[in-house]
């Protein structure tokens, strides 16, 4: 089994969702887990940190598209993120993941502008 976590930290209405490892679709359970748990606490705006993960699978990608759709169009949360290598940003691009997340280069940028 591939290694993998989702890490949440909330400030302000702007929650930090670290994904680490091999992102697969329980990892996509876990993010989805993550997010309902801290959801109750005023989430605003969602932020996810790609840049220590290691692949990406198929149903990965599947999981995400579901979880930014649900983001941005039935929660009406503003969505962002950080950390996608040039591979991953093709596959997004090629998917739709790149219309419903904003690219951002850091946290910190993220905090200001989403």
């Amino acid at each position: 089994m591939k290694q993998s976590s989702v890490e949440a930290a909330f400030e302000s209405g702007f929650l930090v969702l670290r994904l680490k490892g091999y992102f697969d679709k329980s990892a996509g359970v876990t993010l989805v887990e993550e997010f309902e748990a801290k959801l109750p606490l005023g989430v605003n705006r969602c932020f996810l940190d790609f840049s220590q993960i290691v692949i990406i699978n198929s149903p990965g990608i599947t999981c995400l598209l579901d979880f930014a759709e649900n983001i941005r169009y039935e929660r009406k949360i503003p969505l962002g993120c950080m950390g996608i290598s040039q591979m991953y940003i093709e596959i997004f691009d090629a998917v739709g993941l790149s219309e419903l997340m904003t690219l951002f280069p850091d946290e910190t940028s993220a905090r200001t502008s989403l």
